[in-house]
């Protein structure tokens, strides 16, 4: 298997797999954060719900984090293939 070879097919998975899966995790991590947020704007009143709230949010932005974070690293190693080809 030459390397034009793997690098057509890191590029085929890359487009037709991570990135649709990327945006889609990005995106429920997004509606969740936001989720959290109105949730501790309208419940500000009771402190049990405000915390659900800022769970929410919490777990929202370490999401972003981690999917960002894969997200790098993948485009890394797409570009490593890239420049060895």
């Amino acid at each position: 298997m030459d390397l034009s070879a793997v690098h057509h097919l890191v590029q085929k998975i890359n487009s037709a797999i991570l990135q649709p899966i990327t945006l889609l995790l990005v995106a429920g991590a997004l509606v969740g954060f936001f989720y959290g947020l109105v949730s501790f704007l309208a419940n500000q009143d009771d402190s049990n719900k405000k915390e659900e709230g800022k769970k929410h949010m919490m777990y929202g932005l370490m999401g972003l984090f981690i999917i960002f974070s894969v997200f790098g690293i993948m485009n890394m190693l797409v570009g490593t293939v890239d420049s060895v080809s």
